[in-house]
């Protein structure tokens, strides 16, 4: 009887198979996250490797279904009409390109409108501000609904005409039309505990690495899109699956808004925040570089619903995990997707084992040993130029102090134990590749220094251009 009831509640296969699959990607150092597969009420996998069970994640444009959906509620409400042209909410973007694209095709990736440059990472007061400063540079590329490109501006701005028409932050807009009805306890932009955040890895010749301990300076996590609508929430990957199920048994649009929702443009594959391919309607979501990646997928047909949450994704190519996920449910054999590390892999393994710390202690002995006075002067000016650089990753300031002390370190030293000879060739040219150093390392600091700054007075500065 014992049997019985444990054969009857075991996974199916391919659902075991998807287990095994993460199960040894993450033993052979290549994924960290969790994956949760149910049909309908029934939990089939709610599993976490090598993280808490617990664990939320930054979920990239997978964001873009929660701002779809919205638009589709308040068009319930009759607040508006998914076939009205943004310019109609938006008069900044009126001014700059007349009525512009339609709802519905900002949000199947048709609105033929340029793609502004812009750090998310900086973050506007309100709307209005960023507006003032990207939304005059729009352009009508091409006429709305002839060409497909993906586009996060464009769901910016469907953020903004849903603050607009709603009279809400984006946020309170999406979570008392979509998330509530959803029953999503765990999504958000602001309102999440991101102590329980998934740190992103990086794929680097030492294996994953933390992003943020590797690179912190390079990676300002906690800050947000300025609107939120392309990409900027955060979930769990029980709350993903939630997701997913609430849309596919119809519990928080119309029939006839969810069709529409799921429902690819002409010739194309992309519905509204989702991909439509065959029965099955999902989305991905990859934060790079913070090395975070997400999956949602559900059938038209059936009650099954999978979710993925997890690391990494790397600089220079996106590990596509949705892919052998798939791959396993639809009974073949799960293929690991590639991963290169690219410099900056490299560069996040070099401040991981802090080397700017071995080649101030090598130079250090090279300082003491050397015997040459010139010879020492380039090695204290190479310690100087790793320290600086290996440091200011992390704090600008500290950098500047562990220099200062590299070089009174040095001073003290040469006093101490004088060399015994004063120049030589091998030496100039240690002199010479020194300074070479310091003025590159001084480079860096000022990009560091400047992005930082960049990153919390850039609308003040581009506001008032």
């Amino acid at each position: 009887m014992v049997w019985l009831i444990a054969h009857a509640l075991a996974a199916p296969p391919e659902v075991e198979a998807v287990d095994a699959f993460f199960t040894a990607e993450h033993e052979a150092g290549r994924f960290v996250g969790l994956v949760h597969i149910r049909d309908g009420d029934e939990v089939l996998l709610d599993r976490a490797y090598g993280v808490p069970a617990d664990s939320l994640c930054r979920i990239g444009s997978l964001s873009k279904s929660f701002t779809a959906a919205t638009v589709y509620a308040l068009q319930d409400e009759g607040a508006w009409s998914v076939d009205d042209p943004v310019g109609q909410y938006l008069p900044s973007v009126a001014a700059a390109v007349g009525d512009g694209p339609t709802l519905r095709q900002l949000m199947t990736h048709h609105g033929g409108l340029s793609e502004p440059a812009y750090n998310p990472w900086m973050q506007p007061g309100e709307w209005s501000d960023f507006a003032a400063v990207m939304v005059p540079d729009l352009e009508q590329e091409a006429p709305p609904g002839t060409r497909e490109r993906y586009s996060n501006f464009g769901y910016v701005l469907l953020a903004g005409a849903i603050e607009a028409v709603s009279g809400q932050r984006f946020e309170d807009a999406v979570r008392q039309r979509v998330m509530e009805p959803a029953g999503l306890v765990e999504t958000g932009i602001v309102d999440v505990d991101h102590s329980r955040t998934l740190e992103g890895r990086l794929v680097t010749p030492l294996g994953l690495v933390r992003a943020q301990r590797a690179l912190p300076r390079l990676m300002p996590f906690t800050s947000q899109d300025p609107v939120g609508g392309a990409g900027a929430f955060t979930s769990s990957a029980r709350d993903l699956a939630r997701w997913a199920q609430a849309l596919h048994e119809g519990r928080v649009l119309s029939e006839a808004s969810h069709r529409a929702l799921v429902t690819p443009a002409e010739g194309s594959d992309t519905a509204a925040g989702w991909v439509r391919d065959g029965d099955v309607v999902w989305h991905n979501g990859a934060l790079v570089p913070l090395g975070i990646y997400g999956w949602t997928h559900w059938s038209v047909d059936n009650d099954r619903v999978v979710a993925l949450c997890g690391a990494p994704t790397v600089f220079d190519s996106t590990p596509e995990w949705g892919a052998p996920l798939r791959q396993a449910l639809d009974g073949h054999t799960p293929e690991s997707p590639t991963q290169t590390s690219g410099w900056l892999g490299a560069l996040a393994a070099a401040s991981t084992l802090r080397l700017h710390w071995l080649l101030a202690v090598l130079s250090a002995a090279v300082l003491l040993l050397g015997r040459t006075s010139v010879g020492r002067i380039g090695a204290t000016l190479v310690a100087t130029s790793g320290v600086l650089i290996g440091v200011g990753f992390t704090s600008i300031p500290i950098a500047v102090v562990a220099a200062a002390v590299t070089v009174v370190g040095a001073v003290v030293a040469y006093r101490r134990w004088p060399a015994q000879q004063r120049g030589g060739t091998v030496g100039i040219l240690a002199v010479l590749l020194g300074a070479a150093c310091v003025v590159l390392a001084l480079a860096v600091l000022t990009v560091l220094g400047g992005m930082t700054f960049l990153t919390h007075n850039f609308w003040t500065i581009a506001g008032a251009r």
